[in-house]
């Protein structure tokens, strides 16, 4: 099926019903990444935010890559 339109894809094709995830910006190994919670203290890289072209290379920066840090102590990110 073909569906041309100006809107959004995310716009038409996800459930409203269907809650937002959380995601945060934060400083991980001295470079800002978008975090997106998983399970409870469990969060997944979702993009990098760098003008540095080796941070893009870095392992512990790659999307999906599992990040484990509490709500108290949210400047000490910790990698698994």
């Amino acid at each position: 099926m073909i569906h041309y339109t100006p809107l959004d894809p995310r716009i038409i094709w996800t459930d409203p019903n269907e809650a937002a995830p959380i995601m945060e910006e934060r400083v991980l190994n001295g470079v800002r990444v978008l975090l997106r919670q998983d399970e409870g203290q469990l969060w997944s890289v979702v993009k990098v935010i760098s003008t540095n072209p080796d941070d893009f290379l870095r392992p512990e920066l790659q999307p999906g890559h599992f990040v484990q840090y509490t709500i108290c102590a949210q400047s000490d990110l910790k990698t698994e």
